[in-house]
């Protein structure tokens, strides 16, 4: 993290909290909890952070495709437990395969650091994950449960979405079953 330390440096951030718990009644009227890796604060900025072993590449493929929901409602969650900053609120991921610092909002280069950000908005950021949680919550309000099916493999990729969660976890495959009743494999 040598070069992250750098970068801190450079723009004269300071890390303000580690490892802190957010929660708040959120963009879909449930209350959301999580915890952010670090707080940065600069002058009147406010960046958050989560730390990834990942690259950078499918997670700016989110931020630009309107997918990534985590940077926002980090947002919501700090403003719900500090209110909003006299600056910028801005949230990222710092990965650490490739040594990027990817964020929803342009922050200063580093010839240490490789900076990144989203070119969209920030609520084009995450508008169609938002919209997909919506509509999911308003099915399951309505006592329908909707799967994904291996058809929608492509899909999910091309808007830089993992498909993992379901194919790897027991505990929901020992409770799901197929359409023709047989208990899921």
């Amino acid at each position: 993290l040598a070069a992250f330390d750098e970068w801190l440096q450079q723009d004269d951030w300071k890390v303000a909290k580690v490892e802190i718990t957010l929660d708040g009644k959120g963009m879909f009227g449930i209350t959301v909890k999580g915890k952010a890796d670090a707080v940065l604060i600069a002058g009147d900025d406010v960046l958050i952070l989560d730390y990834k072993k990942s690259s950078h590449k499918e997670r700016l493929k989110r931020l630009e495709k309107g997918y990534e929901l985590q940077t926002a409602l980090y947002r919501d969650m700090y403003k719900s437990t500090f209110g909003q900053p006299k600056g910028i609120l801005s949230s990222g991921y710092c990965t650490l395969n490739d040594q990027v610092l990817l964020t929803d909002y342009v922050l200063n280069p580093s010839p240490q650091m490789h900076v990144k950000s989203a070119t969209n908005s920030l609520n084009e950021q995450s508008v169609k994950a938002q919209d997909q949680v919506r509509n999911t919550l308003d099915c399951l309000r309505a006592g329908q449960l909707v799967f994904n099916s291996s058809d929608d493999i492509r899909l999910w990729q091309s808007r830089g979405v993992s498909v993992y969660a379901l194919t790897d976890n027991r505990l929901v495959q020992r409770f799901t079953v197929k359409a023709d009743g047989k208990e899921a494999e």
